[in-house]
C-alpha cells in the first residue's frame, strides 16, 4: 500500500497549488501596480507643470535679487524686486511676494525712505506669518533689526529683531540667515562696546569661510575687526580689518566706505590723527547712496577726529553736516551726541552762549530721549506680545498644514492599498475556483489510486498472523519481513475491520491486536509510513471522509454526521484534521467535489 496519505502528499500538493497560485497573483499585481502608479504620478506631474514653469521664473527672480544684494547693487535690486513683485502677485506666490517686500524694503532703507522701508517690512512680515515661513519671517526681522538701529537708534528693538531673526533662522535651518543676523548683533554690539559677541561673529565669519561664502566672511571680519578694537586688541583687529579688504578689493562688494570708516576707527583709537581724519573723508566719499544711513555716523566720526586734533571749527562744521544727514535720513537717535560734542566745542572757541544753548538742547534732547525710550519700551513690550502671539497662531497653523498633509499622505496610501486590495481580489477570484477545482480533483484521484493499491496489496498479501513480543521478532531470520507482514497485518484490520470508524479506539486496544508492545509499534509505524499513530489513524479517517463527501448519494449527510462515522472525536477535530491533509475544508470540498460530478 503506498503512503501517499500517510505521509501528507495531499497537503504538499495543496501548498504547491498555493504558492503557484500566490506567485500568479503576485505577477499580476506587480504588472497593474506600477500602472496604476504611473497613472496616478502622471496626473500630479501634469497638474503641477504649468506651476512648475511659473515658478521657475520666480526662482531666477529670487537668484538675481539675491545676488544684487549680495554685491549691494540696490539700484539693480529694485527693478527687479518690482519686477518679482508683479509676478509674484500674478501668480498668487505669498512666499515670493514678501520677498519681493523685503527687497524692496532693503532698497528703501539703504535710500533714506525709512517710512517706505517699514511699510514693506510689515507687510513682508504679515505675510510671513500668515504662511507659517521662518525663513522669510526671519529675513523680515534681520531688515527691520537694522531699521530699528539705524533710523530710530533703538538698540534693545534691533537686539530683539535679530535674536528672533537668529532662532527662526535655526529653526528652519536656513544657516546662511543665522550668519547675517549673528553678523549684525555684532554689529550691533559695537555701538554698545559689547565684547562678549565675538564668539557669535566668529560662528558667522567660520560659516562663511567653510562655505566659501566670501560675503559672510568679510561682514564676519569687518564686525570682528571693530569687536577686537574695543576690546583692546589691536593686532587681531588689524588682522581681520586687513581679510575684509583683502576680500572686498578681490570681489569688489562695494563696501569701501564702510572699511574705511571701520579703519579710521582704529587709527582714532591709536592717536593717529591725520591718518584717522583722511580714512573718515574716504569713508564719507565712498558709502554713497546704497549706505547713506551710516552718513551720519561717518560725520560724527570726523567730528571727533577733528575735536582731537583740537579743530574745533571743523569739528563744528562736521557736527552740522551731522545735522543735517541725520534729519534728512530720519536718524535721530546722534543728536544728544551731537549737541553734546557741539557744547565742548563752542566751550572751547570761548562761544558761552552757543555753549549753554547747546547744553540746553542736550538736556532736551535727553528729555525726548527719555520720553522716546519710554515709548519705545512701551512699543517693545507690545510687539514682544504681538510677535509672542503671532508666533503662536504661525505654530498652531504649521501643526495644522502637518496634519493636513499627514492626512493628506494616509488617505492616498489608503485608497493605494484599497486599490491594490481590489486588485488582488479581482485577480484571485477567479483563480480560487480553479485552485478549490484542482485540489478536489487531485484528492479524489489520489483517494481511487489508493483503494486500488490497497485491493492489490490486501490480495497478494500473507494471511499469515504474528504474534509474540518485540524480542521474539528482534530475533527472527527475516526482521523486514515480519516487519511488512505485521504492517501489512495492521492495514487490513484499517481497511477491513475499519478500525478507524471506532471513536474509542486506543493506541493500547491496536497494539494488544496485533500482539505486540508499545515500543514495537511506535517503531514500526515510523519505518513503514514515518508517521506516529495519530497520523496513521487520522489519514485512514480523512480518506473515508473524503468518500463520503464526494459521494452524491450521501449528500443529505450533514457534516456532523460524516465527522462521527469516520470516527472522528469532535467536528473541530474533524474540521482541523482534514483541512491540514486536504487544504480546503469539508463543506468546500463537499461543494466543489458534487459541482464536479454535475459537471461530468
Amino acid at each position: 500500500m503506498t503512503k501517499f496519505f500517510e505521509t501528507y502528499c495531499l497537503s504538499d500538493v495543496y501548498k504547491n497549488i498555493i504558492n503557484n497560485l500566490r506567485a500568479s497573483c503576485v505577477n499580476k499585481v506587480k504588472r497593474i501596480l506600477p500602472i496604476f502608479l504611473i497613472t496616478f504620478f502622471f496626473i500630479q506631474v501634469v497638474s503641477c507643470g504649468r506651476t512648475n514653469k511659473r515658478s521657475q521664473s520666480l526662482y531666477n527672480l529670487h537668484e538675481q535679487c539675491y545676488w544684487l544684494i549680495y554685491h549691494n547693487d540696490y539700484d539693480s535690486l529694485k527693478q527687479k524686486a518690482e519686477l518679482f513683485l508683479d509676478i509674484s502677485r500674478a501668480e498668487n506666490d505669498k512666499n515670493a511676494e514678501s520677498y519681493a517686500y523685503i527687497c524692496l524694503a532693503a532698497c528703501e532703507l539703504t535710500g533714506g525712505k525709512a517710512s517706505k522701508a517699514k511699510e514693506y517690512l510689515n507687510k513682508a512680515q504679515n505675510i510671513a506669518i500668515n504662511n507659517s515661513n521662518d525663513t522669510i519671517w526671519a529675513y523680515a526681522l534681520n531688515l527691520k533689526g537694522i531699521y530699528e538701529a539705524r533710523v530710530n537708534y533703538n538698540i534693545f528693538s534691533s537686539q530683539q529683531c535679530f535674536y528672533k531673526s537668529k532662532q527662526l533662522a535655526e529653526k528652519a535651518a536656513n544657516y546662511r540667515q543665522v550668519a547675517a543676523a549673528s553678523i549684525n548683533l555684532g554689529a550691533l554690539a559695537t555701538l554698545t562696546r559689547d565684547t562678549s559677541f565675538i564668539k557669535t561673529v566668529k560662528y558667522a565669519y567660520e560659516y562663511g569661510r567653510q562655505t566659501h561664502n566670501m560675503h559672510y566672511m568679510m561682514g564676519g571680519a569687518q564686525t570682528l575687526s571693530s569687536l577686537y578694537q574695543i576690546a583692546g586688541n589691536p593686532v587681531e583687529a588689524k588682522r581681520y580689518l586687513d581679510i575684509a579688504i583683502s576680500i572686498n578689493d578681490k570681489y569688489n562688494f562695494h563696501h569701501d566706505g564702510v572699511l574705511a570708516l571701520t579703519q579710521s576707527y582704529i587709527s582714532l583709537d591709536r592717536g593717529e590723527h591725520l591718518k584717522a581724519l583722511n580714512e573718515a573723508k574716504e569713508g564719507i566719499e565712498r558709502l554713497g547712496q546704497s549706505q547713506a544711513t551710516m552718513l551720519p555716523q561717518a560725520w560724527l566720526c570726523m567730528a571727533r577726529i577733528y575735536m582731537a586734533m583740537g579743530d574745533y571749527r571743523s569739528a563744528l562744521e562736521s557736527l552740522k553736516h551731522t545735522k543735517d544727514v541725520s534729519r534728512q535720513y530720519s536718524s535721530y537717535g546722534y543728536m544728544s551726541d551731537v549737541y553734546e560734542l557741539m557744547a565742548q566745542c563752542y566751550y572751547h572757541t570761548n562761544s558761552l552762549d552757543e555753549a549753554l544753548e547747546a547744553i540746553h538742547m542736550v538736556s532736551l534732547e535727553q528729555q525726548s530721549s527719555r520720553e522716546t525710550m519710554r515709548k519705545q519700551l512701551s512699543a517693545e513690550h507690545a510687539l514682544l506680545q504681538e510677535m509672542a502671539q503671532k508666533e503662536n497662531v504661525s505654530e498652531m497653523r504649521r501643526l495644522r498644514l502637518s496634519h493636513q498633509i499627514w492626512m493628506s499622505a494616509a488617505l492616498g496610501m489608503l485608497a493605494l492599498c484599497l486599490f491594490s486590495v481590489i486588485i488582488y481580489m479581482v485577480v484571485s477570484r477567479r483563480r480560487r475556483e480553479k485552485l478549490m477545482r484542482s485540489v478536489v480533483a487531485s484528492t479524489r484521484q489520489t483517494v481511487a489510486a489508493e483503494d486500488k493499491i490497497d485491493s492489490l496489496c490486501l490480495g497478494i498479501s500473507s494471511g499469515t498472523d504474528v504474534s509474540g513480543d518485540g524480542n521474539q521478532h528482534a530475533t527472527s531470520s527475516d526482521k523486514k519481513t515480519h516487519n511488512k507482514d505485521i504492517y501489512d497485518r495492521l492495514c487490513r484490520m484499517m481497511i477491513v475491520d475499519r478500525l478507524y470508524a471506532d471513536k474509542t479506539l486506543t493506541r493500547e486496544s491496536v497494539i494488544e491486536r496485533l500482539g505486540t508492545n508499545r515500543t514495537y509499534f511506535t517503531q514500526l509505524l515510523q519505518e513503514n509510513c514515518g508517521m506516529n499513530y495519530s497520523q496513521f489513524i487520522a489519514s485512514y479517517r480523512v480518506k473515508e471522509a473524503i468518500r463520503l463527501l464526494s459521494d452524491s448519494s450521501r449528500q443529505n449527510l450533514s457534516v456532523q454526521e460524516v465527522c462521527s462515522m469516520c470516527g472522528f472525536g469532535s467536528t473541530s477535530s474533524f474540521y482541523k484534521t482534514f483541512q491540514a491533509s486536504t487544504g480546503v475544508t469539508p463543506v468546500a470540498f463537499r461543494k466543489f467535489s458534487l459541482k464536479q460530478s454535475v459537471d461530468r
